[in-house]
């Protein structure tokens, strides 16, 4: 479904990991259906990610976006809920 997520990003300070700075981004925001598609969607966005100072390279990041909208099935109406949970993690060390 269609929808539209109004986000702000605010950094949260340096971060040291593994000798290397880093920034911590806080993502938050809500999410609703597009204007004139007549879809009730509502819902929240939040996460945390550690960006690389020298390259702007996203290294860890955890975002959840959980979501509802209102669907009719037939000629009754129901609540669909929903959740999506999307992280990025650095690779696991060569053996």
């Amino acid at each position: 479904m269609p929808a539209q997520a109004d986000l702000v990003y605010e950094f949260l300070g340096v971060r040291l990991l593994g000798g290397k700075d880093y920034a911590l981004i806080e993502t938050t925001g809500t999410i609703r259906g597009r204007r004139g598609d007549g879809l009730d969607v509502g819902g929240t966005v939040h996460g945390l990610a550690l960006v690389a100072l020298d390259t702007g390279e996203v290294i860890q990041a955890k975002i959840v976006l959980k979501a509802d909208v209102d669907v009719t099935f037939g000629r009754k109406s129901s609540k669909a809920i929903g959740s999506l949970d999307v992280r990025i993690r650095p690779p696991a060390p060569a053996k």
